[in-house]
């Protein structure tokens, strides 16, 4: 009689994937799609940084005019667009806002500070 390993490939081991790999890809997508979603989920913590980055240094302020004064003033070649950075910022602001990271400025009722029907938003301190 002869051992299995336990380990042999088959033998129900797996990668565990991590929670935000299983948030981005589902069961039976295709291998390709699990490893994007890899690349993924190891890019976003680096992502929130930079929108954190771009929110402190150039805020308070909504979202759309913060991408606007980065785009002016820095010289980055991967953000010319302030559109895009915009996008890149809305997706992450709520991110940020549930980690307590940022909130959207309050008026004096404790309503939601809004310019042309956008919150202001700034680091939380």
């Amino acid at each position: 009689m002869t051992q299995q390993s336990l380990f042999r490939p088959g033998s129900g081991n797996r990668e565990v994937a991590t929670v935000q790999e299983r948030i981005l890809s589902r069961t039976d997508d295709p291998e390709t799609s699990r490893e994007a979603a890899r690349k993924v989920s190891a890019r976003l913590p680096e992502c929130q940084q930079f929108a954190l980055y771009v929110i402190d240094v150039f805020g308070p302020g909504t979202l759309r005019a913060i991408a606007e004064e980065y785009v002016r003033t820095a010289m980055d070649a991967e953000w010319l667009d302030a559109t895009k950075l915009y996008h890149e910022l809305s997706r992450r602001a709520p991110e940020l806002a549930r980690e307590g990271l940022i909130d959207y400025q309050r008026d004096a009722d404790g309503r939601a500070l809004k310019v042309d029907g956008a919150r202001v938003w700034s680091i939380s301190r």
